[in-house]
């Protein structure tokens, strides 16, 4: 008896063991958040943004994912609203931390188009590296994964006008599942 035990708890172990390996494949939902202030000396401006989308996947090799996401994000600052469309592929490495529990940064290009001050259109581009992810494991098929820490270089186009910003944010955070296939 305690070697079917010991068997069955061996093949579990093994299943568990086997995640993200090359070839498996995932789809997706995140929800993201983030709040930004300015200081009163440089404009003074307070904003929160919304953001949602939907991401599908797979492992180019162990631990290594590459995923493309479409999505939407809603920013409201003062008086202006601001809606975007946003396509992002990305790629991941996951660094296991415990049984079911991965460090798991992230590296993305990010194409993003949408109205500014409610009627203004701009689109833009960004790459970005998610320094602070973290993906769980719920289940062999389930998996629940935080991000919060991006450093990122954003180009935008605004009526032709361009401009750049860098920027190193500890304030965004997204939550999301992932459904192995």
């Amino acid at each position: 008896m305690k070697r079917i035990l010991f068997v069955a708890v061996a093949m579990l172990f093994c299943l568990a063991a086997s995640a993200q390996v090359k070839g498996d494949k995932y789809a997706g939902l995140s929800m993201g958040a983030a709040v930004q202030s300015t200081s009163k000396t440089i404009g003074g401006s307070n904003s929160v943004s919304l953001a949602a989308q939907t991401e599908i996947g797979l492992f180019l090799a162990d631990n290594l994912r590459l995923g493309i996401g479409v999505g939407g994000g809603l920013q409201k600052s003062g008086e202006n609203t601001t809606v975007s469309f946003v396509v992002n592929p990305a790629l991941a490495y996951y660094f296991k931390l415990g049984e079911r529990s991965y460090y798991t940064p992230e590296i993305g290009f990010s194409w993003e188009s949408g109205n500014a001050l409610e009627s203004v259109p701009y689109n833009g581009w960004s790459m970005y590296v998610d320094f602070l992810s973290f993906e769980f494991r719920i289940s062999d098929s389930m998996a629940m994964a935080f991000s919060m820490g991006r450093m990122s270089t954003v180009w935008l186009n605004v009526l032709g006008t361009t401009g750049n910003q860098f920027s190193l944010m500890l304030n965004n955070g997204s939550l999301g599942l992932r459904y192995y296939l």
